[in-house]
Protein backbone atom coordinates (compact mmCIF):
# COMPACT_ATOMS: atom_id res chain seq x y z
CA UNK A 1 0.00 0.00 0.00
CA UNK A 2 1.88 3.48 -1.06
CA UNK A 3 2.34 6.08 1.91
CA UNK A 4 1.09 3.50 4.40
CA UNK A 5 3.20 2.44 7.34
CA UNK A 6 2.38 0.08 10.25
CA UNK A 7 3.59 1.19 13.16
CA UNK A 8 4.15 -1.22 16.10
CA UNK A 9 4.64 0.23 19.25
CA UNK A 10 1.10 -1.19 20.32
CA UNK A 11 2.67 -4.71 20.24
CA UNK A 12 5.58 -3.43 22.42
CA UNK A 13 6.21 -4.71 26.24
CA UNK A 14 4.91 -1.33 27.36
CA UNK A 15 1.02 -0.79 27.47
CA UNK A 16 1.12 1.64 24.81
CA UNK A 17 -1.90 4.02 23.68
CA UNK A 18 -4.82 6.00 25.70
CA UNK A 19 -7.28 3.55 24.69
CA UNK A 20 -5.45 -0.30 24.00
CA UNK A 21 -7.51 -2.74 26.21
CA UNK A 22 -6.85 -5.28 23.90
CA UNK A 23 -5.38 -8.44 25.89
CA UNK A 24 -4.80 -9.92 22.28
CA UNK A 25 -1.58 -7.98 21.55
CA UNK A 26 0.09 -9.62 24.49
CA UNK A 27 0.11 -12.65 22.47
CA UNK A 28 2.64 -13.38 19.74
CA UNK A 29 0.52 -15.67 17.83
CA UNK A 30 -2.05 -12.37 17.55
CA UNK A 31 0.58 -10.13 16.42
CA UNK A 32 2.28 -11.88 13.94
CA UNK A 33 -1.20 -12.89 12.80
CA UNK A 34 -1.60 -8.91 12.01
CA UNK A 35 1.82 -8.25 10.63
CA UNK A 36 1.35 -11.52 7.79
CA UNK A 37 -1.90 -10.00 7.02
CA UNK A 38 -0.71 -6.30 6.58
CA UNK A 39 1.65 -7.73 4.53
CA UNK A 40 -1.05 -9.87 2.47
CA UNK A 41 -2.99 -6.68 2.29
CA UNK A 42 0.05 -4.89 0.36
CA UNK A 43 1.80 -2.71 3.57
CA UNK A 44 5.38 -3.00 2.95
CA UNK A 45 6.70 -0.19 5.41
CA UNK A 46 7.07 -0.86 9.23
CA UNK A 47 7.86 1.27 11.74
CA UNK A 48 9.98 -0.10 15.03
CA UNK A 49 12.27 1.16 17.58
CA UNK A 50 14.54 -0.22 20.43
CA UNK A 51 12.53 1.06 22.97
CA UNK A 52 9.27 -0.29 21.42
CA UNK A 53 10.73 -3.97 21.77
CA UNK A 54 9.05 -4.89 18.83
CA UNK A 55 12.73 -5.08 16.57
CA UNK A 56 12.98 -8.99 17.65
CA UNK A 57 9.44 -9.88 17.01
CA UNK A 58 9.72 -8.41 13.50
CA UNK A 59 12.85 -10.23 13.08
CA UNK A 60 11.10 -13.39 13.46
CA UNK A 61 8.21 -12.24 10.77
CA UNK A 62 11.04 -11.36 8.61
CA UNK A 63 13.18 -14.65 8.33
CA UNK A 64 9.79 -16.98 8.08
CA UNK A 65 8.49 -14.72 5.21
CA UNK A 66 12.28 -14.47 3.57
CA UNK A 67 11.58 -11.20 2.88
CA UNK A 68 14.62 -9.19 3.89
CA UNK A 69 14.96 -7.70 0.58
CA UNK A 70 11.33 -6.70 -0.14
CA UNK A 71 10.79 -5.04 3.77
CA UNK A 72 11.07 -1.55 4.36
CA UNK A 73 12.46 -1.18 8.20
CA UNK A 74 12.01 2.51 10.13
CA UNK A 75 13.95 2.22 13.12
CA UNK A 76 15.70 5.01 15.61
CA UNK A 77 18.95 5.69 17.56
CA UNK A 78 18.44 4.62 21.04
CA UNK A 79 18.57 7.83 23.38
CA UNK A 80 22.09 8.95 23.42
CA UNK A 81 24.01 9.57 26.67
CA UNK A 82 26.52 12.64 27.00
CA UNK A 83 28.89 11.23 29.01
CA UNK A 84 29.83 8.38 26.29
CA UNK A 85 31.30 8.09 22.45
CA UNK A 86 28.09 9.62 20.65
CA UNK A 87 29.50 7.46 17.71
CA UNK A 88 30.26 4.28 19.59
CA UNK A 89 26.64 4.53 21.06
CA UNK A 90 25.65 4.97 17.47
CA UNK A 91 26.74 2.33 16.18
CA UNK A 92 25.98 0.26 18.85
CA UNK A 93 22.19 1.04 18.61
CA UNK A 94 22.08 0.48 15.01
CA UNK A 95 24.05 -3.30 15.12
CA UNK A 96 22.03 -4.38 18.02
CA UNK A 97 18.33 -3.44 15.35
CA UNK A 98 20.01 -4.63 12.51
CA UNK A 99 20.93 -8.25 14.36
CA UNK A 100 17.10 -8.06 15.70
CA UNK A 101 15.76 -7.42 12.65
CA UNK A 102 17.42 -9.97 10.52
CA UNK A 103 17.98 -7.74 8.06
CA UNK A 104 21.21 -5.98 6.92
CA UNK A 105 19.96 -2.40 5.60
CA UNK A 106 17.77 0.07 6.52
CA UNK A 107 15.27 1.87 4.71
CA UNK A 108 15.06 5.06 7.36
CA UNK A 109 16.74 5.60 10.48
CA UNK A 110 15.97 8.29 13.28
CA UNK A 111 16.98 9.62 16.01
CA UNK A 112 14.28 8.72 18.62
CA UNK A 113 15.49 11.93 20.75
CA UNK A 114 14.69 14.76 19.01
CA UNK A 115 17.15 16.71 21.33
CA UNK A 116 19.97 14.31 20.24
CA UNK A 117 20.71 16.81 16.95
CA UNK A 118 22.78 18.95 19.83
CA UNK A 119 25.22 15.87 20.56
CA UNK A 120 25.84 15.65 16.53
CA UNK A 121 25.20 19.37 14.90
CA UNK A 122 29.22 19.75 14.76
CA UNK A 123 29.38 16.61 13.10
CA UNK A 124 28.03 17.54 9.84
CA UNK A 125 29.45 14.86 7.97
CA UNK A 126 28.28 11.88 10.73
CA UNK A 127 25.24 11.08 8.88
CA UNK A 128 26.39 10.57 5.70
CA UNK A 129 29.25 8.73 7.19
CA UNK A 130 26.24 6.62 8.70
CA UNK A 131 24.51 6.26 5.75
CA UNK A 132 27.19 4.57 4.18
CA UNK A 133 28.83 2.06 6.65
CA UNK A 134 25.42 0.33 7.47
CA UNK A 135 23.37 0.78 4.25
CA UNK A 136 21.03 3.13 5.25
CA UNK A 137 18.57 4.97 2.51
CA UNK A 138 17.03 8.20 4.58
CA UNK A 139 18.76 8.79 7.64
CA UNK A 140 17.01 11.78 10.00
CA UNK A 141 14.81 12.56 13.55
CA UNK A 142 12.02 11.95 14.78
CA UNK A 143 10.53 14.87 16.88
CA UNK A 144 7.79 16.51 18.66
CA UNK A 145 8.13 20.15 18.36
CA UNK A 146 8.03 22.11 15.06
CA UNK A 147 10.62 24.30 16.76
CA UNK A 148 13.12 22.08 17.42
CA UNK A 149 12.22 20.56 13.84
CA UNK A 150 13.25 23.79 12.16
CA UNK A 151 16.59 24.04 14.03
CA UNK A 152 17.19 20.25 12.62
CA UNK A 153 16.49 21.49 9.36
CA UNK A 154 19.05 24.46 9.63
CA UNK A 155 21.59 22.09 10.14
CA UNK A 156 20.67 18.84 8.60
CA UNK A 157 18.64 20.62 5.72
CA UNK A 158 17.89 17.22 3.71
CA UNK A 159 17.15 14.96 6.58
CA UNK A 160 13.96 12.75 7.34
CA UNK A 161 11.42 13.76 9.93
CA UNK A 162 8.80 12.04 11.31
CA UNK A 163 6.48 13.97 12.90
CA UNK A 164 2.87 13.52 14.75
CA UNK A 165 0.16 14.91 12.47
CA UNK A 166 -3.59 14.50 13.30
CA UNK A 167 -6.80 16.44 12.89
CA UNK A 168 -6.11 18.50 16.60
CA UNK A 169 -2.46 18.92 16.14
CA UNK A 170 -1.33 20.38 12.82
CA UNK A 171 1.59 22.35 14.30
CA UNK A 172 4.05 20.83 11.70
CA UNK A 173 1.98 22.51 8.79
CA UNK A 174 4.38 25.47 9.11
CA UNK A 175 7.80 23.43 8.26
CA UNK A 176 8.92 24.15 5.01
CA UNK A 177 9.58 21.06 2.80
CA UNK A 178 12.65 20.98 0.43
CA UNK A 179 14.13 17.57 -0.29
CA UNK A 180 13.02 16.11 2.63
CA UNK A 181 10.88 13.12 3.27
CA UNK A 182 8.02 13.69 6.00
CA UNK A 183 6.58 10.60 7.65
CA UNK A 184 3.14 11.99 9.37
CA UNK A 185 2.45 9.21 12.70
CA UNK A 186 -0.05 9.32 15.67
CA UNK A 187 -2.73 10.16 13.56
CA UNK A 188 -5.38 8.46 15.99
CA UNK A 189 -3.51 10.30 18.95
CA UNK A 190 -2.48 7.10 19.82
CA UNK A 191 -6.46 5.85 19.67
CA UNK A 192 -7.68 8.87 21.57
CA UNK A 193 -9.19 10.09 18.52
CA UNK A 194 -10.54 6.58 17.15
CA UNK A 195 -12.34 5.28 20.52
CA UNK A 196 -15.23 5.86 22.90
CA UNK A 197 -13.35 4.65 26.06
CA UNK A 198 -9.88 5.33 26.86
CA UNK A 199 -7.81 4.50 29.73
CA UNK A 200 -8.50 6.69 32.99
CA UNK A 201 -6.31 9.85 32.74
CA UNK A 202 -6.53 13.36 33.83
CA UNK A 203 -9.33 14.76 34.39
CA UNK A 204 -9.31 17.63 31.50
CA UNK A 205 -8.20 15.41 29.37
CA UNK A 206 -11.74 12.90 29.62
CA UNK A 207 -13.54 15.75 29.85
CA UNK A 208 -12.42 16.61 26.17
CA UNK A 209 -12.39 13.26 24.57
CA UNK A 210 -16.12 12.60 25.72
CA UNK A 211 -17.07 16.23 24.04
CA UNK A 212 -15.12 15.25 21.06
CA UNK A 213 -16.90 12.09 20.71
CA UNK A 214 -20.36 13.74 21.52
CA UNK A 215 -19.82 16.20 18.84
CA UNK A 216 -19.02 13.04 15.98
CA UNK A 217 -21.38 11.31 16.90
CA UNK A 218 -24.01 13.86 16.98
CA UNK A 219 -23.06 14.62 13.11
CA UNK A 220 -22.35 11.29 12.29
CA UNK A 221 -19.28 11.49 11.50
CA UNK A 222 -16.57 7.98 11.31
CA UNK A 223 -13.59 9.33 13.59
CA UNK A 224 -11.40 6.53 11.91
CA UNK A 225 -12.17 8.10 8.22
CA UNK A 226 -11.93 11.49 8.89
CA UNK A 227 -8.66 10.77 11.13
CA UNK A 228 -7.69 8.80 7.82
CA UNK A 229 -8.89 11.59 5.42
CA UNK A 230 -7.39 14.18 7.48
CA UNK A 231 -3.97 12.66 7.21
CA UNK A 232 -3.82 11.88 3.25
CA UNK A 233 -5.08 14.77 2.43
CA UNK A 234 -1.63 16.62 3.67
CA UNK A 235 0.19 16.59 -0.15
CA UNK A 236 3.50 17.69 2.22
CA UNK A 237 3.25 13.86 3.72
CA UNK A 238 5.04 11.29 1.93
CA UNK A 239 4.08 8.59 4.61
CA UNK A 240 1.30 7.96 6.76
CA UNK A 241 1.97 5.67 10.05
CA UNK A 242 -0.25 4.50 12.12
CA UNK A 243 -0.97 1.70 14.62
CA UNK A 244 -3.97 -0.61 14.80
CA UNK A 245 -5.10 -3.09 17.77
CA UNK A 246 -6.93 -6.32 16.28
CA UNK A 247 -6.89 -7.26 12.10
CA UNK A 248 -10.45 -6.23 11.77
CA UNK A 249 -9.16 -2.13 12.49
CA UNK A 250 -6.45 -3.00 9.95
CA UNK A 251 -8.82 -4.33 7.23
CA UNK A 252 -10.98 -1.50 7.68
CA UNK A 253 -7.97 1.35 7.51
CA UNK A 254 -6.52 -0.56 4.46
CA UNK A 255 -9.89 -1.34 2.50
CA UNK A 256 -10.81 2.85 3.02
CA UNK A 257 -10.43 5.35 0.14
CA UNK A 258 -9.39 8.73 1.75
CA UNK A 259 -11.38 11.85 0.50
CA UNK A 260 -10.31 14.98 0.29
CA UNK A 261 -10.25 16.87 3.48
CA UNK A 262 -11.21 20.04 2.84
CA UNK A 263 -13.53 20.90 5.79
CA UNK A 264 -11.07 23.74 8.09
CA UNK A 265 -14.06 24.97 10.36
CA UNK A 266 -15.16 21.02 11.20
CA UNK A 267 -10.53 21.22 12.14
CA UNK A 268 -11.13 24.18 14.32
CA UNK A 269 -14.13 23.19 16.16
CA UNK A 270 -11.98 19.63 16.96
CA UNK A 271 -9.19 21.21 18.03
CA UNK A 272 -11.58 24.05 19.99
CA UNK A 273 -11.77 20.61 22.38
CA UNK A 274 -8.19 19.96 23.18
CA UNK A 275 -5.52 22.10 24.54
CA UNK A 276 -2.26 22.04 23.33
CA UNK A 277 -1.44 20.31 26.60
CA UNK A 278 -4.15 17.44 25.73
CA UNK A 279 -3.21 16.96 22.20
CA UNK A 280 0.63 16.42 23.27
CA UNK A 281 0.89 12.51 24.90
CA UNK A 282 3.58 13.15 27.10
CA UNK A 283 1.48 15.54 29.08
CA UNK A 284 -0.91 12.95 29.46
CA UNK A 285 0.98 11.35 32.83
Amino acid sequence: MKNHVLGTAQFGKKNYGISNFSKELKKEKKIQKILEQAWNWGIRTYDTAPGYGTEKLLGKFIKKKRIQKKIKIITKISNLKRNSSVVSQIKKSIKLSLKKLNINKIHCLLFHNQKDYLLISKEKNLLIKIKNEFNVENIGFSVYDVKVAKKILKIFPNVTLQFPYNVCNTTFDKLKKMNNIFFGRSIFLQGLLINKKIKKSNLKLEKSHKNFINFIKLRNINPLQLCLDHAFSNKKLDHIIYGVTSLNELKEIIHYKPKKFKDKKLERKIKSFFSRNNSDPRNWK
